[in-house]
This record gives structure tokens, sequence and C-alpha cells, in this order.
């Protein structure tokens, strides 16, 4: 099976592309936002906000070369409850890493935590395995 080596949520995500290096700009650990006073948030609010979720795989099996693999991302408000899930399909080719990266072009709101759950499985097979979890605090500033 597969190893995680790396699972970030973050700002943006370069790509070298002589290297193929990585460079992750600015991690969300939390994220500030504003509102007027009063406002009230329903539960599935969301504001315009560019961001991406990276994770790195490394081949730990010679077995492991050539088997299609399914990687799964929700998104989890503070109630538990899925905000957000986006399906990945993925093989190990001729380099022992695979890497991808999801862009998601808002943030939901409505709740004061986000947890990012990290799961995957051999394509096809019933059960996902957890991977990670990484938890984002969510802010409201007075405006």
């Amino acid at each position: 099976m597969p190893k995680l080596l790396l699972f970030a949520p973050c700002e943006k995500v370069l790509v070298d592309e002589a290297s193929k290096a990585i460079s992750l700009i600015v991690i969300l650990q939390e994220v500030h936002y504003k509102l007027p006073p009063g406002t009230t948030l329903p539960p599935n609010a969301a504001i315009p906000m560019n961001w991406s979720v990276i994770s790195l795989w490394q081949q730990e099996q010679p077995a492991d070369f050539g088997v299609e693999f399914e990687q799964r991302l929700v998104v989890e408000n503070s109630a538990g409850a899925t905000v957000m899930a986006n399906e990945s399909k993925w093989t190990f080719a001729a380099d022992r890493n695979h890497r991808i990266v999801a862009n998601v072009p808002v943030i939901p709101l409505g709740s004061r935590k986000l947890t990012l759950k990290l799961l995957y499985r051999v394509a096809g097979s019933r059960d996902w395995l957890p991977a990670a979890e990484f938890p984002i605090e969510l802010h409201q500033d007075v405006l």
C-alpha cells in the first residue's frame, strides 16, 4: 500500500517545471474573514478564496506499481458534516512518488473549525482507509 509523505492545505502550490520541486505558499492553519456586524451565516455559507490541498504518496512495495489507487479528500465542519469532497485516481509510474493537488475556489464558513480528512483505497475496493487529518480554524474578525 502507498505511504503518505505529505498532506497540507495551503494558499498555493508551485511546481518547478524543470526539477518538479514543489513549494507550498502559506500553510492554512487558520483563516480570518470579515462580515458586517449582526450578519448571521447560513450553515452552508462559503466565501470565494482560492486555496489548494496537496498530498504526496510514496510507493512502498514493488507490487504497488501499476495498481490504480483512489484518494478521497473530505472537508467536514465542526459538527462532523461533510461540506466538500473530492476524489482522485492515480497509479505509480516510473517515479516512486505521486503528487495530487486539489484546487479549491471557496472556503466553507458557518463553523469555527474545518477538518480536512484524507482517505485512500485500491480502486474498486469497498472500504476507504484513513490516511491523515488536518484542522483549519476559522475566525470572524470585526469589520
